[in-house]
């Protein structure tokens, strides 16, 4: 078990090291390419860590004909990979990524929009960042705010909805759950006192991971974001497993 542990995480670092030096090339490039890139190095994550996708519909086909506001739970780093490998995306990430060496350069160069979520200030002034990368690309938030185990879904946080609002954009709601052995699997969770660390571990000694990302309809129409918010978190937590 250690020496699998210990191959793997040898792995990771190569791959992530390659990552950084494919974040230059992708910070500059456009379109398909940098699009190529990003799913290129996000699978490749999800390969060495042996974490399989299910879809009960082609995000990446339904994303292709509209940008959307993306709203889903939150569970761990891992979700991003997994969008990721599906569909590259804008994602809305806490400021405090940008510390994190290494991965906040990969982040830079994945579109990553950065914010402080303790800070009201922050969040008024990126709802209209958000507007104008609607425009280009769909973005995806987490409305919990932070992360769970995955076994339920947070109240929502109606701040960045205001973005679809002003941008009269609709809003795709998907929903992450992670599985082992045909079980609901916490293995990847990030949240509460569990470091990213013991995340990483967790997930490598987990062996195989199934995750499920469901795809519901767009909705639109809202112009009151606090009423949005409860009727998204209604429809994520509906479609997640208990």
């Amino acid at each position: 078990m250690k020496i699998i542990i210990l191959f793997k995480i040898s792995l990771l670092i190569v791959h992530i090291i390659l990552g950084l030096f494919l974040s230059i090339p992708c910070y500059l490039a456009r379109g398909i390419i940098k699009k190529n890139l990003i799913s290129f190095w996000s699978r490749g994550i999800l390969l060495i860590l042996n974490v399989k996708i299910s879809q009960n519909l082609d995000l990446d086909n339904l994303l292709s004909n509209q940008n959307y506001l993306i709203t889903s739970n939150h569970i761990s780093w891992l979700d991003i990979l997994v969008i990721n490998s599906i569909s590259p995306l804008y994602f809305v990430s806490k400021d405090e990524v940008k510390s994190w060496p290494i991965i906040n350069m990969i982040a830079i160069a994945a579109n990553t929009i950065f914010i402080n979520r303790s800070s009201k200030a922050s969040i008024k002034k990126i709802n209209p960042i958000i507007k104008d990368y609607l425009e280009k690309k769909s973005v995806c938030i987490f409305p919990e705010g932070t992360s769970s185990d995955g076994r339920d879904v947070l109240p929502f946080k109606s701040n960045l909805l205001q973005s679809a609002i002003d941008a009269k954009c609709s809003v795709l709601p998907i929903s992450i759950q992670y599985f082992r052995s045909q079980k609901i699997s916490t293995d990847p969770a990030f949240y509460a006192d569990i470091s990213l660390i013991q995340s990483l571990i967790n997930t490598i000694k987990a062996k195989k991971i199934n995750v499920k990302v469901y795809v519901m309809h767009p909705i639109s129409g809202f112009t009151n974001r606090k009423n949005l918010a409860h009727t998204l978190y209604k429809m994520t937590k509906d479609s997640i497993e208990l």
